[in-house]
């Protein structure tokens, strides 16, 4: 969008703000904006509340992806959606994907529909404070299914992979509030995004991988057991990395990375059975996805 600099007056530069904008967080004259420069960059702020925006969707025969829409719709930011339906026990169907939509309700249900609506909205903080969060959780599911896993408690180690529920919650908002908000550094939006992505599939993989070993009664033998401990040892660098982007940091994310690589790819060439090559590999995805958390925040080191 490209907008042309009037001058008024002796020294004044002036230039217009998009309608859409101006229209959607209802400015008028004589409200008061803030502004900030980031280098090149101007950043135009405001205090006014936005405008409700709504998502009306019939899910009547929209399944299998009935989910993943309501889903999509909410990581978008729309602050209410309408579900229509024509039959009740749709919405009974519904209440798990809900639950996973923090700050959502139920405000108002009819024979044929449901209104659900943010009543809670998202501030910087609380993004910041739930984006650290996903790590912590990751970082549990890693450390604790190592340690149920080696002592071979898989009733125990079945119980953690419903921490995926909590990461697939947390990464949902913090979509949402990118979506709508930004990241309060905006020229780091898209690497954000990028990152909570990566991190709500770590969580998947480790989901799949817990369910199996607890299922299979996948006995811990030493060497799955060395890789499972390093992949998440490389996911704890990769956190430490994510909130203080330190070059000596991201020197050993890369050195421990090769190791494990190296290790990983070692280990398949031997004569594995088919459950253990199933972890092996799985790991090795893991692992993938984890080295991509720091290759997205290399611009970032700040001690160069």
């Amino acid at each position: 969008m490209k907008r042309k600099v009037v001058k008024q007056g002796s020294a004044t530069l002036t230039v217009s703000l998009p309608t859409s904008w101006t229209k959607k967080y209802n400015i008028k004259p004589g409200d008061e904006i803030e502004m900030e420069v980031q280098d090149k960059a101007i950043l135009i702020t405001n205090n006014n509340p936005i405008a409700i925006e709504t998502k009306e969707i019939n899910i009547s025969k929209l399944h299998p992806l009935i989910n993943r829409t309501i889903l999509r719709a909410y990581q978008q930011g729309y602050d209410e959606i309408k579900l229509i339906f024509d039959r009740p026990e749709l919405m009974q169907k519904l209440q798990r994907i809900i639950n996973e939509l923090i700050g959502f309700e139920a405000v108002e249900q009819g024979k044929s529909y449901c209104i659900l609506r943010d009543i809670s909205g998202s501030s910087n903080e609380e993004f910041e404070n739930i984006y650290r969060r996903i790590f912590l959780l990751l970082k549990s599911m890693a450390n604790d299914s190592y340690d149920w896993f080696k002592e071979e408690n898989y009733d125990n180690l079945k119980n953690i992979a419903y921490r995926d529920v909590d990461i697939n919650k947390f990464t949902n908002f913090c979509l949402r509030h990118l979506n709508k908000k930004g990241h309060q550094d905006y020229t780091k939006t898209p690497t954000v995004f990028f990152i909570i992505q990566r991190l709500e599939e770590i969580g998947d993989s480790y989901k799949e991988l817990i369910n199996h070993i607890a299922e299979k009664r996948i006995k811990p033998k030493k060497e799955l057991l060395d890789i499972y401990y390093k992949t998440g040892e490389l996911l704890n660098l990769c956190y430490e990395f994510s909130f203080q982007h330190k070059r000596e940091k991201a020197l050993q994310i890369s050195r421990s990375y090769d190791e494990l690589k190296n290790q990983i790819k070692a280990e398949l060439k031997d004569k594995l059975d088919r459950n253990e090559t199933y972890c092996i590999t799985a790991l090795k995805s893991v692992v993938e996805k984890i080295i991509l958390l720091q290759g997205s925040q290399l611009a970032y080191i700040n001690d160069i």
